[in-house]
This record gives C-alpha cells, structure tokens and sequence, in this order.
C-alpha cells in the first residue's frame, strides 16, 4: 500500500509539472527582451541574442530602436532540430502600418530565458522573405525597425 501511494506521489508530481509550450517560451523571450530595453541592460540583451564582436557598437541603437515598437507573437512552430521559429508583428503606431518578422531560437542554458534568438527574417508577404540574418543580428533588427 505504501508503495501505491509513493508511485501515485510521484506520478502526480511529474503529470502536474508545467512544461512550458512553444508560444509560452517566446513571449518570455519578448517580454525579456522588452524588460531588458527599459532597463538599458545590455548584458541582458547580448545572453537573450547570439551575438558577434560587431554587434557591440550596435546595442545603442538596438535598444532605441526597440523603444519604438511593439511586438505580437502570432504563429510559433518547433523545427526538427526542436529548435522554435517564431512569426512576430512589429509596429510602432496604427498609422504605419506593421511589418511581420521571423525569430529562430534554439534553447540555450547561457540565456536568462534558456533559448536565445539566432537568427532574424523580414517577412515581406507569405511568398518574400529576406535571408536570415545570423551576422550582425543587432544591426539587422535596427535596420528592421527603421523600415517600419
């Protein structure tokens, strides 16, 4: 009896665990990144991005250029690799318009969210994108945000 009760502990405990979906993992990530921006925390932004040496002399303008959009997660899927893609909408007010995006996001323990953004695709309309930018993905989301 007592091991009935042992293995129903433990089954109640591994069921009950939250196990955190792909949409859930990417609204961390923005909200992340968004918290990260107000800060000014740069040390938060350079672990939420796979960056290079070159983005450096970017996080200026990464940071003043995220104070001006908004972010809406709207499609989020796993890849083989179980990696997430992630479609997002990016708009700075209802008169410009939006712009939609791609982030690819492989888990990773050195970001503070545990996945951290590889890569950034403009999503100009369901048959034109632009190539994924991995190289310099702080001066790619700037340039992103200055098309808005």
């Amino acid at each position: 009896m007592l091991l009935l009760h042992l293995l129903l502990a433990v089954f109640l405990k591994i069921s009950l665990a939250i196990i955190p979906t792909p949409r859930l993992v990417v609204q961390n990530q923005v909200a992340a990144f968004q918290a990260a921006v107000a800060k000014h925390d740069t040390q938060v932004l350079l672990k939420l991005f796979e960056t290079t040496g070159e983005d450096n002399e970017y996080i200026g303008k990464l940071i003043e250029a995220a104070k001006m959009v908004n972010i809406n997660v709207y499609n989020v899927e796993h890849t083989a690799a179980n990696d997430i893609n992630a479609d997002l909408i990016f708009w700075v007010d209802s008169s410009r318009g939006d712009n939609s995006a791609q982030w690819a996001l492989p888990a990773n323990s050195a970001s503070p969210t545990g996945w951290r953004i590889t890569g950034i695709q403009q999503v100009k309309s369901p048959r034109v994108t632009s190539d994924r930018c991995h190289i310099g993905i702080f001066k790619c989301f700037v340039e992103f945000v200055a098309g808005l």
